[in-house]
């Protein structure tokens, strides 16, 4: 068959030759690029990142809008700059301007004992309420904080510079039950203002019986240590004054007076406590 214009072209061009793979480089870190971002780095990702905020923000809302964050004393719905309570519930807690030693008697040689709030209102119940069976971690940690803002920045409550702070312990089935320890919340919260280090020494192997429901003379005739201090769990700073320990709430004392009681067979300095709320009425 014979073409006018000659033979047709190729419909397609010709397979490319397969070249080899470059060798591929080590994919250690060099030693400049573990050092830390620059200024002039940091000024490139903080555009992104404020473009991300701005990008997530529409979601936020609707998820507030939804789901709304209440104040855990007053259940009133919270703006997001709050932390886990409204402002005016702050203002409106009861502050204790007294130490709280003298519910001891002359039994126990408390260097100190300091108590943040009052349970007068029922704000501030629903407040204790939520950070043991609220399920929020959160609010146990941001307790702690305020806590120790205030009572470092009180003029009553002395200086707890150089202290470390031992939680009290829960057993481990209720710890488990509950999710949390709301009283190593508030140790954690207070190490992270002031700096102070947290020792687990404090352990409690039995789990014995709730004392929330007991009477005055029912949790003072509970005789039964449930309380051991163990040295080995963690050595105690050189530097350290004293130890506090930190609970949430103190009604007749039977349970820091154990926790004292476990302690003074090892650690013969000063002892204290730091609750966050006095029952007692």
């Amino acid at each position: 068959m014979l073409f006018r214009d000659g033979p047709p072209a190729k419909r397609s061009p010709p397979l490319a030759t397969a070249l080899a793979a470059p060798p591929l480089e080590s994919c250690r870190i060099s030693h400049q690029q573990r050092k830390p971002l620059s200024r002039q780095n940091l000024r490139r990702i903080t555009p992104q990142r404020r473009h991300l905020a701005r990008m997530t923000a529409p979601w936020n809302l609707i998820a507030d809008a939804v789901f709304p964050r209440r104040c855990a004393s007053c259940e009133t719905p919270l703006s997001a700059d709050e932390p886990a309570w409204c402002g005016p519930c702050e203002f409106l807690w009861t502050r204790h301007t007294t130490q709280t030693t003298q519910r001891f008697g002359m039994r126990l040689d408390w260097t100190l004992g300091i108590t943040w709030l009052r349970l007068t209102r029922p704000e501030e119940r629903r407040l204790v309420h939520n950070l043991k069976y609220g399920g929020n971690a959160t609010l146990g940690i941001q307790l702690g904080k305020a806590m120790a803002r205030e009572i470092q920045g009180s003029t009553h409550a002395p200086r707890c510079t150089h202290w470390s702070v031992a939680p009290i312990p829960l057993h481990w089935r209720r710890q488990r039950r509950r999710g949390y320890n709301q009283s190593a919340l508030l140790a954690a919260g207070w190490s992270h203002t002031t700096g102070a280090p947290v020792l687990n020494n404090l352990r409690r192997p039995h789990a014995g019986k709730s004392l929330t429901k007991f009477g005055r003379s029912q949790r003072i005739g509970t005789r039964k240590n449930p309380f051991v201090w163990n040295p080995e769990q963690s050595t105690v700073p050189p530097a350290t004054q004293g130890i506090l320990f930190i609970d949430d709430v103190i009604t007749t004392g039977s349970t820091l007076e154990r926790a004292h009681s476990a302690a003074r067979r090892y650690w013969k300095g000063p002892l204290g406590y730091i609750t966050m709320a006095d029952a007692a009425r």
